[in-house]
């Protein structure tokens, strides 16, 4: 699983240590109906619908205040949230689009649900506990060499819809 960097920073995960080396470079992206008429051109346009959510992405538990998420339910996986909006429940839902697995890749396609705003792109980062910290600069440069090598896009090109 990836992490953003500033998990390093959190003084919960002190046993953690970084791979300085970007896994993956994830896109949190705001997923809806291609029917619907909904208008999102921004972040603040996300308080304007029934927004429902997966627990734990905690991006969108920090923004839910900022963005003006009043009306927002959160499920406890990101395919609930998808079949809410086919269940007309709920109107826009957000994650990060590259963690998507096959299964709801295909229920978006199968049910005409797209991204439709892109809302942040960050780099996913792995962790190690700090008893196998000796892995890292192994791991560092493996992962340099797959990003040169253009292995890694090859390995995300397959999630896109």
């Amino acid at each position: 699983m990836s992490r953003v960097r500033s998990l390093s920073k959190n003084l919960s995960y002190t046993n953690l240590k970084i791979v300085d080396a970007p896994w993956m470079n994830g896109t949190m992206r705001a997923i809806s109906n291609k029917y619907s008429n909904i208008d999102i051109s921004g972040r603040e346009d996300l308080g304007r619908y029934r927004f429902c959510y997966s627990r734990g992405v905690i991006y969108i538990e920090n923004k839910i205040e900022e963005y003006k998420l009043t009306e927002s339910e959160p499920f406890n996986k990101a395919m609930q949230a998808l079949q809410m909006i086919v269940k007309n429940r709920c109107t826009v839902t957000a994650y990060w689009y590259e963690l998507y697995n096959n299964e709801e890749l295909n229920f978006m396609k199968k049910n005409n649900l797209i991204p439709t705003y892109e809302l942040a792109a960050m780099d996913g980062f792995i962790y190690l506990h700090k008893n196998h910290e000796h892995l890292i600069p192994t791991i560092r440069e493996t992962l340099i060499n797959m990003e040169r090598d253009g292995i890694r896009a090859a390995i995300f090109e397959d999630s896109e819809i």
